[in-house]
């Protein structure tokens, strides 16, 4: 399920089709959060006849066989039962259970485990598979998976695999995945990689959810409201669907109508990373705490027009007293300032890291004369926060002419073709 997400927002899901079905308005209160136990937890999928929640670590590299990705094992309630219930996987992602068997996506084969015993039963190498993703049951045992890289859905029965739809003009980027019925339910990152074997360039920005006929494997669009990069994807028990959007650290709800709601906003990277991981949660997921930890940034940041070169007296005072050449950092994106910064011998060289995540043509501007671009990097540092577990890019929606336009600039950084 590419679980960039990964954590409080992923085992959000796993849960929230059960608080959905007795609310008449669907509105996520969190139930519970945990954030130790895991490595770079990809994966929740709470399997109602055992009552359990599986969490899928891929602790490791996403795409490496090192044989240290392993499954915990939760109660329904948030407490775990194994933290290391199963071992011996290499990068684990999607989950999902049928017949009492939890299937896994592991690179490129798929995992039965024996609930019951917690032993691996059945492994399914899958011929051109290149980066398993989501993953998906039938009730007669059939098993879909989704090859984000490939932009292929495999279709896996009695130990057989074969490809149940491709193409990046069929499946764009395919990523969550859900049987609902005789429909297999598909949520994409977004267009295929130009060149990757997908469409043009120039497609619409952002992600689409569809739903396939199982059997004649027509395609519908079930929403054409924006949606973000689609990750996982769970069935709130009211013919509507509960979307976890991988870029914009949302949960959404998609209804029959296809109308789509905002469930739920994520700062998750703070929860799972320092010493304090439970305060950061309970600060940043609360609006008043939110705004006031915002506002006292902001006053202890200095005004955006004094960034620029704000070390540069610093940088100075070192050059005079060394022999090396000295390189400094500070928000540099403008020519001319650079330019000076170099000629008065405040330093040697300027190095510069937000401003390129901003423009990242930015020295090839420099070259062709111009002094600054036309929307400087506005030192927001969402950047930073995003860092963690996104993929990196600039996360000021102000720069954009809209958030899906955002979440294609960002997604570029998979082109060509994610991994390949």
């Amino acid at each position: 399920m590419f679980k960039l997400l990964a954590g409080g927002l992923a085992l959000a899901l796993a849960l929230a089709a059960t608080v959905l079905a007795q609310a008449s308005d669907p509105i996520l209160p969190p139930l519970w959060t945990l954030t130790v136990g895991f490595a770079s937890p990809e994966s929740a999928y709470f399997d109602a006849e055992s009552n359990r929640v599986f969490v899928s670590s891929i602790n490791g590299q996403i795409l490496e066989k090192d044989g240290n990705g392993y499954i915990s094992q939760l109660t329904g309630t948030g407490t775990v039962v194994s933290e290391k219930w199963v071992t011996g996987l290499n990068a684990p992602k999607g989950l999902r259970s049928v017949r009492g068997m939890l299937w896994v996506a592991d690179i490129d084969e798929v995992v039965g485990i024996d609930i019951d015993s917690g032993r691996i039963s059945s492994r399914v190498k899958i011929e051109g598979a290149k980066f398993l993703n989501d993953l998906a049951t039938a009730p007669d045992g059939t098993v879909y998976v989704s090859d984000s890289t490939a932009l292929k859905i495999f279709e896996v029965k009695n130990g057989t695999a074969s490809v149940f739809v491709e193409g990046g003009d069929v499946v764009e980027q395919p990523n969550g995945l859900l049987v609902e019925g005789n429909r297999l339910i598909l949520g994409t990152v977004g267009p295929a990689p130009s060149g990757a074997g997908g469409g043009p360039g120039g497609a619409p920005a952002g992600g689409h959810l569809f739903s396939f006929d199982r059997k004649t494997k027509q395609r519908t669009q079930l929403t054409m409201q924006p949606v973000g990069g689609i990750d996982g994807i769970e069935s709130d028990g009211k013919n509507g669907l509960l979307v976890t959007d991988v870029v914009g650290a949302r949960l959404l709800h998609v209804g029959k109508s296809g109308d789509v709601k905002v469930l739920a906003n994520t700062y998750e990277q703070l929860a799972s990373s320092g010493a304090n991981t439970f305060r950061n949660l309970l600060l940043f997921h609360n609006n008043l705490t939110a705004e006031l930890f915002r506002k006292q940034w902001l006053d202890a940041c200095p005004p955006k027009d004094q960034i620029e070169g704000l070390t540069l007296p610093d940088a100075r005072g070192i050059k005079q007293a060394v022999s090396v050449p000295v390189i400094c950092t500070g928000g540099f994106q403008t020519a001319s300032v650079i330019r000076k910064a170099i000629l008065d011998g405040d330093c040697d060289a300027v190095s510069m890291a937000r401003p390129l995540v901003a423009n990242n043509d930015l020295v090839k501007q420099f070259a062709a004369g111009k002094d600054r671009a036309d929307k400087p990097c506005t030192y927001c540092n969402k950047c930073l926060v995003h860092v963690v577990e996104h993929p990196i890019g600039c996360y000021e929606e102000s720069r954009y002419p809209s958030t899906d336009a955002m979440y294609q600039e960002i997604m570029s950084v998979f082109v060509p073709s994610a991994f390949s």
